[in-house]
């Protein structure tokens, strides 16, 4: 071997990024899978009760385990080596990847949106939040369609968006313009969603501590916005720079680490439950159920898979109890008799609530001396 091939296996050695990306794929992916797997046992199995966000956070695994094969398929097409050690027609095939892979991604960080919102929905029962998120994923919609249609037109034909032997029209260079404004609503949007909920996570019928370490776990996400920029910065060398193949490796890792992050943020208020032990699931599998209804006023409080609290209005009532049996539903059922017995000697004083809020017949309050029935934080 003459001094000129083995520069060249160095080189070759040096310049290739395949192994680290695959490692680093299969182990978020894993990450993610694992943690979905468990959300899914909490609200199968525990809970029992599945909701839309589930549902898309579902599809967006899906999503990410289609991206997993792509990057595979990649891979064998030059995906993480120099272009020069890529033939011609390999690298016209990942190019072709590429492109498709980025519709893929913007695909599944729309659905990663909406599940936020949808699970943001269902932990806040406030008409204003709620109409608030309702107009939110009406936005996400529109983004989605936008930024779904202007890649593909606005540079024609098609093809020369990834094949270099097509000149394309002149104001193809304007692709970049458009992922620029991508990434800028992309990060823009991840900064309100994780914010929205922190102003209410005080309503939440949780100690302290657990009001604490779930705000932690959304701050969490605003690593996924710092992600989310500096992708943006990736994909413009990805667009303009002649070592397409290497260059483009840089983009896949933030993608999916931007994902992974995500997903956590997404699932691990879920998944309190899975915290306490067996016996701990042996009492939130339990599905307790108390429910005081009042003949007068509005107040209203229940404990079930929905979540509705009030505070004890001093007014006549009668109440209703469902099947107790749990530990939790003993207790619950206690401190209601105790608060029932509070206000019977104040009648003539006016009714002391946590937060409030009222919409078209309904009223939502919360006492951080109410426990979620599901066990989940969310």
């Amino acid at each position: 071997m003459d001094n000129s091939e083995a520069h060249d296996l160095v080189r070759r050695a040096q310049g290739n990024m395949t192994a680290s990306l695959i490692a680093f794929v299969v182990v978020m992916s894993c990450i993610c899978l694992t943690i979905v797997s468990l959300r899914f046992y909490v609200r199968i199995q525990v809970i029992r009760n599945l909701g839309n966000d589930d549902w898309a956070v579902a599809a967006t695994m899906l999503m990410l385990l289609g991206s997993v094969i792509g990057v595979a398929i990649a891979i064998a097409f030059g995906l993480g080596r120099h272009v020069v050690d890529v033939s011609d027609s390999h690298l016209s095939v990942l190019l072709t990847l590429m492109w498709f892979s980025g519709l893929g991604y913007h695909l599944t960080i729309i659905i990663l949106k909406c599940a936020f919102i949808l699970q943001y929905r269902r932990a806040f029962p406030l008409p204003a939040f709620q109409r608030i998120c309702d107009i939110f994923l009406g936005f996400i919609a529109c983004w989605f369609v936008a930024f779904f249609i202007a890649p593909i037109v606005i540079c024609l034909p098609v093809r020369s968006q990834w094949d270099p032997n097509i000149i394309g029209q002149d104001y193809c260079s304007s692709r970049w313009k458009v992922w620029l404004a991508h990434g800028i609503i992309h990060v823009i949007t991840d900064v309100v969603i994780f914010a929205m909920p922190l102003p209410l996570i005080k309503t939440l019928p949780l100690t302290k501590p657990q009001k604490i370490t779930l705000t932690a776990v959304f701050c969490l996400g605003f690593i996924t916005c710092i992600i989310s920029a500096i992708r943006i910065s990736t994909v413009h060398r990805g667009l303009f720079d002649a070592d397409a193949s290497w260059v483009m490796t840089r983009t896949v890792y933030w993608s999916v680490g931007e994902i992974t992050c995500a997903m956590l943020c997404l699932c691990i208020p879920v998944l309190r439950p899975l915290l306490g032990g067996r016996a701990n699931l042996r009492r939130w599998r339990s599905g307790a159920q108390v429910e005081v209804v009042e003949t007068r006023g509005h107040a209203h409080f229940t404990l079930d898979s929905t979540q509705t609290w009030t505070a004890p209005a001093p007014s006549n009532r009668t109440a209703s109890r469902g099947s107790v049996r749990s530990s939790r539903d003993i207790e619950m059922r206690e401190n209601t008799q105790d608060r029932r017995h509070e206000a019977a000697k104040r009648t003539s004083d006016p009714p002391t609530t946590g937060t409030e809020s009222s919409g078209a017949g309904s009223t939502w309050k919360s006492d951080d001396s109410h426990q979620r029935a599901d066990g989940s934080w969310l």
